[in-house]
């Protein structure tokens, strides 16, 4: 229970600490998290963080207006249990036509 309960706390910051992310982004930016690690009862060695399944199911749980489409995963060379997660933030329909002027009579 306590091992369950430690590692929903670390989702949640993972997932504060991108939704800030995503909050400044502009539409369509990439959004890239760098040196990301397992979770600590994965990686005994490291500080703790999330699974690569994760990232998928906490766009949608968290809001971050990111495309769960957009996800691609890249291996760190130095930590080899560590990796590196690209995102791209969405752009709604209202944005989209605003950048080509399709709003404009």
């Amino acid at each position: 229970m306590l091992k369950e309960f430690a590692q929903q706390r670390q989702e949640d910051w993972f997932g504060l600490w991108v939704g800030q992310m995503a909050r400044i982004a502009k539409p369509g930016a990439p959004l890239i998290v760098e040196n990301a690690s397992p979770p600590f009862c994965a990686e005994m060695e490291d500080w703790g963080g999330v699974t690569k399944e994760w990232w998928s199911t906490a766009i949608n749980k968290y809001d971050w207006g990111l495309d769960p489409e957009s996800i691609e995963f890249g291996e760190d060379h130095i930590q080899e249990h560590r990796y590196h997660v690209f995102m791209r933030k969405t752009e709604t329909k209202v944005e989209k036509d605003e950048e080509v002027g399709e709003d404009e009579p």
